[in-house]
């Protein structure tokens, strides 16, 4: 007799399939994603600071563009940072792991935090800061140039 209260392996095995492919996709975003935010930082920071170095960029919303770019490379930098100590840290742990009794709850991710998508993963909290330093940086820079235009 079939025991239908129970999945069989075969339809536990497509869903985990399934599962693992958007764990995987939403990793590559996750990492697209903060690529971005260190090339669209660093791009901004050069053009502000060449604006600077050929004397056409004065004034308070172009500093304020320029601070706004380097504070969300330091942002990134800080979470690329923090985040390495953290993975260095459960690496350790579980160098000392015998058996699964030993394991600590703080060693497992779950799969949602594994690929990044979690307010609480400090990481992701300074990407969030990074990319609204980027809108704030872009901002003073439309600023500015409105300012350049607009004004006798």
């Amino acid at each position: 007799m079939i025991d239908y209260t129970e999945p069989p392996d075969f339809d536990r095995s497509i869903v985990d399939e399934m599962h693992r492919r958007r764990i995987d996709e939403a990793k590559k975003s996750d990492e697209q994603a903060i690529n971005r935010l260190w090339a669209g930082n660093a791009a901004g920071m050069f053009a502000v600071l060449g604006a600077f170095a050929t004397g056409k960029g004065q004034g308070l919303p172009i500093l304020a563009a320029v601070c706004a770019f380097v504070l969300g490379l330091a942002a990134l930098s800080i979470g690329a940072f923090h985040s390495l100590l953290s993975q260095a840290k459960i690496i350790r742990e579980l160098e000392t792991v015998d058996s699964l009794l030993d394991l600590k709850p703080s060693s497992a991710l779950r799969p949602s935090e594994e690929a990044g998508l979690t307010f609480s993963d400090f990481q992701t909290r300074m990407g969030i800061l990074s990319a609204s330093l980027l809108f704030a940086g872009v901002i003073f820079g439309l600023c500015y140039a409105a300012l350049k235009v607009f004004s006798p």
